[in-house]
């Protein structure tokens, strides 16, 4: 576990102060055992399992690839949209359509521009064969970023067909929007930093958003970077986990319209160890 909590803050940290990797080492627990499926892929990011069984992996420098049951992994699929293949960001989240099977459709997340200028996308294609087809980007960030941190990017579809999305806060507080720097975007319910966004099918705001001055697309608000998005199928209740700064990871309960407080209410501490503050 100490080596699980360490890795986590290892991906939450600033991606021009990364610290050394350190190993992932699994505790010689009863009942715990380790298997390999599949070796040889560069830094991978998403997965997600196709109904013959196989998978789909993301790759973050821009590449899609099959794994097959034997742990095989395929030629990279065409068709993948480009990346901005910088720092935390490149070829991201991965989701497949509620009818997959029948429509072939998902979805990536990706970084597009360039390290002075980028942003969180979210693109729709049909898988054909080996290949991508029909690849649609459906939306991006309006505001751009520098650097290469916090991008957020997880994905998870919703019993009523609506799509959720996070998007990090950028990482960067030299970006200025409606006056004030990126790193209060997070608490700017017209902004996409720090957030996460319910869309339909084609990448529109849901129905039923918060709205009362939030941006239409907005679904929460008050994020640093979402990276684990999950529904319990029992309850309908949605749990999200918050890369943090230094002992800040949050384990989040989600709901329409809520308020987590990045950055006015954290445990985190800046990487210098001194406290959190939203001015800059």
């Amino acid at each position: 576990m100490r080596a699980f909590l360490a890795s986590l803050s290892l991906l939450a940290a600033p991606v021009l102060a990364q610290p050394p990797v350190v190993p992932f080492e699994v505790p010689a627990e009863p009942g715990i055992r380790v298997e390999t499926v599949a070796e040889g892929l560069e830094h991978p990011w998403a997965l997600a399992f196709l109904p013959d069984g196989r998978m789909l992996v993301t790759e973050r420098p821009g590449q899609l690839r099959f794994v097959a049951k034997d742990g095989r992994l395929s030629a990279p699929i065409a068709g993948v949209p480009a990346v901005a293949a910088v720092g935390q960001g490149g070829l991201l989240d991965l989701a497949l359509a509620p009818d997959f099977a029948r429509s072939g459709v998902l979805y990536l997340t990706h970084s597009v521009g360039t390290d002075r200028a980028n942003m969180t996308a979210l693109t729709r294609a049909r898988l054909a064969g080996s290949r991508l087809v029909e690849v649609t980007e459906l939306l991006r960030n309006p505001v751009a970023k520098t650097g290469g941190a916090h991008f957020g990017s997880r994905l998870l579809f919703l019993p009523d067909g609506t799509l959720l999305m996070s998007v990090g806060d950028g990482g960067n507080p030299n970006v200025k929007l409606d006056g004030r720097n990126i790193r209060d975007q997070a608490q700017n319910p017209r902004a996409w930093f720090g957030k996460v966004l319910r869309l339909t099918a084609d990448g529109r705001p849901a129905p039923g958003n918060p709205g009362r001055g939030w941006d239409a697309h907005v679904w929460t608000m008050g994020h640093r970077n979402i990276q684990g998005l999950a529904r319990d199928p029992r309850t309908g209740t949605i749990f999200a986990t918050e890369h943090g700064a230094q002992g800040g990871d949050e384990l989040n309960r989600l709901a329409a319209g809520q308020n987590h407080g990045w950055p006015l209410v954290t445990y985190s501490l800046e990487y210098s160890g001194k406290p959190i503050s939203a001015e800059r």
